[in-house]
């Protein structure tokens, strides 16, 4: 028995993705095109909310246990649950290594295991944020600062900040205390700009989205003209002029300008600060693997690298292409399948007993 249309898909990453059935969960092999059904006997819950993305053969799970309260642990490739759900929240592994946070307000802390659950370290810290590089955004009490994954965790950048973002390309923007401004840090936590901003975006492709809201520019239709792209140097590639704007991704960013009339529109420019594509569609995604879903009159395709309308826009919605060159896509409400990017849909084996063929 074959199945393409699922209830519920996540990306794909690393060769696995978790897909829903009606209420049942299932771990999806791309290279084998098989389902393999979520191990939930005898577990301390008697249901599955949420999945996330697969990292170092890892995914989040979140349940809800027999007592009502919901908690959050991780699955393996195969389907078992490897750390059992005992965790408020759980994010992606990351260089061997994943925050959970055990505790909820004001006792909340958080906690850093390897890929078998086991705690390897212990820290009285309020909030982690996303990571790039090798570190962890990391808040104790109300300041920000950095764990070094190379160094067992230790402090890479002390905590002194009232924001940090993650670090890509061996900088990362952080909010000064005195000013309220942000400033580029590098890994030794020395200031590579003398500029200051109201928010930094981390460094991809050489440039930063920056947002300054202080160039005399009028807001409109509540939103500013505030976002543009500067390089390590502090050379402006574009002075700020978009309403809305993404980092770059795959050397191109999607940037949003008004029309005369009011509307948002979306195109994507390229590193060197040259249009792709002229603003003209109703949304665009950010660029994965050389492909960006866009929204015209209603429905979803993708352009490729060149801004070609690549794939029709035929659905209902569509998300980013992952790494494994798939993409999930909507094709009616709350119905998704899985393509190629010559736009074709992917089968996946399902034994309906087994729940999985191997």
């Amino acid at each position: 028995m074959y199945v393409d249309t699922f209830d519920e898909a996540k990306s794909f990453h690393e060769d696995y993705a978790a897909v829903r059935i009606g209420f049942e969960w299932f771990v999806a092999h791309l290279s084998s095109k098989s389902l393999r059904r979520l191990n939930v006997i005898n577990r301390p819950f008697n249901f599955v909310f949420d999945i996330g993305i697969f990292t170092e053969g890892r995914a989040p799970v979140r349940v809800r246990r027999r007592n009502g309260v919901k908690s959050e642990g991780f699955i393996d490739t195969f389907g078992d649950f490897v750390i059992l759900p005992k965790y408020a929240k759980v994010y992606n592994f990351h260089n061997g290594f994943a925050p959970v946070v055990k505790g909820r307000r004001l006792r909340r802390s958080v906690l850093f295991c390897n890929p078998k659950g086991v705690v390897v370290r212990w820290y009285q810290y309020n909030t982690v944020s996303a990571y790039g590089d090798f570190v962890f955004p990391v808040r104790r009490y109300s300041y920000w600062g950095y764990l070094d994954t190379r160094r067992n965790l230790s402090i890479a950048v002390p905590f002194r900040y009232l924001d940090a973002t993650p670090f890509s390309e061996n900088t990362a923007f952080v909010q000064i205390e005195a000013t309220k401004k942000y400033k580029c840090i590098d890994s030794s936590n020395n200031f590579i700009m003398d500029d200051d901003f109201d928010y930094g975006y981390p460094f991809s492709d050489g440039y930063a989205l920056i947002y300054r809201d202080d160039l005399g520019l009028k807001k409109h239709h509540g939103f500013s003209h505030g976002f543009g792209f500067i390089n390590k140097k502090g050379y402006w590639l574009v002075k700020p002029s978009f309403f809305k704007a993404r980092p770059f991704s795959n050397k191109l960013s999607i940037v949003g300008k008004r029309r005369t009339n009011g509307s948002l529109v979306y195109g994507v420019l390229d590193t060197a600060g040259v249009y792709v594509v002229e603003p003209k569609y109703e949304q665009c995604l950010d660029y994965s693997n050389g492909m960006s879903a866009f929204c015209k009159n209603g429905m979803w395709g993708f352009l490729d690298k060149e801004g070609k309308e690549a794939i029709d826009p035929t659905f209902y919605k569509a998300f980013s292409f992952s790494s494994d060159n798939t993409a999930v896509v909507e094709i009616e409400p709350n119905k998704y399948k899985y393509i190629d990017k010559c736009g074709k849909f992917l089968k996946f084996r399902y034994n309906y007993k087994r729940g999985y063929e191997r």
